[in-house]
């Protein structure tokens, strides 16, 4: 055998590898499906499916599975989970002619993430019009783009991916006390922003 042939054999995962991964995505499957339906928009569900993001982060983690036995430097699980989001957004952009600034901004468009602006912002639409409801949805657009896109990210990892403060501080490299302060400051700086916007401040 050449080497050429043996750093290809090398390079790709044995049968018994494969398997080990299937069995880390089955264990991890429901946990990584919720999320990934969470992320797609209701004007993208006829192009996009859970199953098929799923199926296309297991073949990007394939290629990668080698290295990250031989270095684990984050749980299984939160290697999985930067695998799925990656893949999720890549083809996000396949499927948005490729604005590929767009992603951060555009799923906190979403319905389910307005309406977690809404709850941080302790800004429930309780018995409020349909008009002041609109309006309250406007400032809760605007006061999130007001954020540092880390406070964004941290308050999405924590409330929409539901991320416990230990794994959102190992995703981060930070302990989880410090992920902790982090969300605390972020849901904070959402309100103070929310009130200053004009938001109602009663539940």
């Amino acid at each position: 055998m050449s080497v050429r042939n043996d750093r290809r054999t090398q390079a790709r995962p044995s049968v018994y590898d494969t398997a080990e991964l299937g069995e880390l995505f089955e264990r991890y499957r429901p946990r990584l499906r919720l999320l990934v339906q969470g992320r797609i928009d209701p004007s993208l569900a006829a192009k996009m499916d859970a199953d098929d993001v799923i199926s296309k982060a297991f073949e990007a983690a394939s290629r990668r599975w080698e290295a990250f036995k031989a270095n684990r430097q984050v749980s299984d699980f939160l290697w999985l989970y930067r695998i799925v989001s990656d893949t999720f957004v890549e083809m996000w952009r396949i499927y948005t002619a490729g604005k590929r600034d767009a992603y951060r901004e555009a799923r906190w468009d979403q319905s389910g993430s307005i309406d977690l602006g809404m709850r941080l912002a302790a800004a429930g639409p309780g018995p409020a019009s349909e008009v002041s409801r609109r309006e309250q949805l406007q400032l809760i657009r605007r006061a999130i783009a007001q954020l540092t896109p880390d406070d964004r990210d941290v308050l999405w990892y924590r409330d929409r991916d539901q991320l416990s403060y230990a794994e959102i501080g190992e995703f981060l490299g930070l302990t989880a006390d410090a992920a902790t302060k982090r969300y605390v400051r972020a849901v904070a700086k959402l309100k103070q922003v929310y009130l200053s916007l004009g938001g109602d401040s009663q539940p």
